[in-house]
């Protein structure tokens, strides 16, 4: 409400302009917060997608380096991994582990907030 007040308020003028209500100070924020939930919404769907992207590309990675039965299994394990940063340090250990299950067994500390470094 601050906000709105600020933005309306004269510098000369130390009180609400006439004539303007609680109610419609009450309005005008609600006003505010609905007109700003289309770029929440659109906010929200670009991480969505990063994430299926992130996801998507390492297990794309992981197949064609660890073969195929890795990369199922460690696309299972990334369908529960929201955290960005957990999925780039997976991402750092498809390309820094030796073996499929290496990474399989950090990508599952990953998913238990560990990290998947060694």
């Amino acid at each position: 409400m601050f906000v709105l007040y600020k933005r309306m308020k004269d510098v000369d003028d130390p009180g609400p302009p006439p004539g303007l209500t609680l109610e419609d100070i009450r309005t005008m924020t609600l006003e505010e917060r609905v007109a700003e939930w289309p770029k929440q919404w659109k906010r929200e769907g670009i991480e969505m997608g990063e994430r299926r992207g992130r996801r998507e590309q390492l297990r794309y990675l992981a197949e064609i380096r660890f073969g195929a039965p890795t990369a199922e299994r460690l696309s299972a394990l990334l369908r529960r991994e929201d955290d960005l940063r957990r999925l780039d340090a997976i991402g750092e250990a498809v390309v820094r582990c030796e073996t499929g299950d290496e990474l399989l067994r950090r990508a599952s500390q990953a998913g238990h907030g560990a990290s998947p470094k060694a």
